[in-house]
């Protein structure tokens, strides 16, 4: 497991009431690997070479309305880094507050079962409280151990069956050994404990110790990401969202189309949610009327029944703005079409095989 991040920044507008109005542009990051090591990711970062370049003009330049530009993480993960953002605009800020309570506590409660163990001298003293709590604390690991013990049990009664070399030692003494643990398992004392199960209780409690320890790494790096969480919503509480504008380019294909689905959601064909886009598809529209070299936009977020939106694509891809659409914003990803982005994730990335010109041309027509 691993920490992403995504990584943003605000550029308030310069109209007074339309700069509470908030537009988010969002472009992914990372390269996808298929080789370990071997994805120079020249082509993939299009889109956040873009997404840089429109942050650069914008701070010098303000818009009427604010710009939250957001480069995420995790897009061959499903695009979790996307998921992430929504979830953060979304999640009722009670329900944040209470999880963070929760993962305080766990962490607290971990660090407590490690003080216990390590105070812990053999032969135990009779203490109800103590024990109480040392019961709590070794549940979990006890049960996994008996748990991994009946399931080599049933593998090696299963090779019994087949190979009478099997060990009918090894079966009864790993037998012996489970039953041990559940009778310690179901103690309610450790002061007066027999023989076998102290051995097993000092045996087991070093692995307890590594597991609350392990907890605390987790619940710590957990609290981390919640409250990021909680400090994005608190950035964005304030505004009115009016679009989120996902990218997803190259430097090759036949312009620009915008989409407000994709393949990570599989939605019912005749499900049609492009009434709620009418407005921004008529400013997209707009910029048919200019000129921009070889770049161009393509009418594809409200297609007509002689086209459907995905003709335009030769491949599947999960797109940024299904996510936020599905999630009720107006959601659009701006991809450039007629491009399968066959070298994605390879080796043959490499700068030397952009249409640098296609990008400049492509770069004024997004701005």
């Amino acid at each position: 497991n691993s920490t992403e991040r995504n990584i943003y920044s605000l550029i308030e507008g310069s109209d007074a009431e339309l700069s509470e109005e908030l537009v988010i542009i969002e472009a992914f990051y990372d390269s996808t690997v298929h080789v370990a090591g071997r994805s120079p990711g020249a082509d993939e970062s299009v889109s956040i070479a873009n997404l840089l370049k429109l942050a650069e003009y914008f701070a010098s330049h303000p818009p009427q309305r604010s710009l939250l530009f957001v480069a995420t993480s995790g897009h061959a993960q499903s695009l979790h880094g996307m998921r992430d953002l929504i979830w953060s605009l979304q999640e009722r800020t009670k329900t944040l507050r209470d999880h963070r309570k929760d993962l305080k506590k766990r962490i607290t409660a971990a660090e407590e079962n490690i003080e216990l163990i390590g105070g812990l001298t053999f032969p135990l003293d009779p203490d109800p409280d103590r024990d109480d709590l040392l019961a709590r604390a070794i549940e979990n690991d006890l049960r996994f151990e008996i748990d991994q013990i009946s399931t080599n049990l049933m593998n090696l009664r299963m090779q019994a069956n087949k190979d009478s070399e099997t060990s009918k030692t090894q079966i009864d003494s790993l037998a012996d050994r489970r039953f041990a643990l559940r009778r310690l398992s179901w103690a309610t004392s450790y002061h007066d404990l027999p023989d076998q199960e102290q051995q097993l209780l000092q045996r087991i409690l070093p692995t307890v110790e590594q597991t609350q320890k392990e907890d605390i790494n987790d619940f710590t790096g957990q609290l981390q990401a919640l409250q990021s969480a909680l400090d994005f919503r608190q950035l964005t509480r304030d505004y009115t969202i009016g679009a989120i504008l996902s990218l997803h380019l190259s430097s090759h294909g036949e312009g620009i189309g915008g989409f407000n689905r994709g393949w990570l959601y599989k939605l019912r064909p005749r499900i049609n949610r492009t009434g709620m886009f009418s407005t921004i598809d008529e400013v997209f529209k707009e910029s048919t009327t200019r000129s921009y070299g070889d770049a161009r936009y393509i009418n594809s977020l409200r297609p007509s029944d002689l086209r459907s939106w995905d003709s335009f694509f030769p491949d599947r891809p999960f797109l940024g703005g299904e996510v936020s659409s599905l999630a009720g914003y107006i959601g659009v990803t701006l991809t450039t079409i007629a491009d399968a982005r066959s070298i994605w994730g390879t080796p043959w990335d490499q700068a030397e095989r952009l249409n640098l010109s296609y990008l400049d041309d492509q770069f004024a027509l997004l701005k």
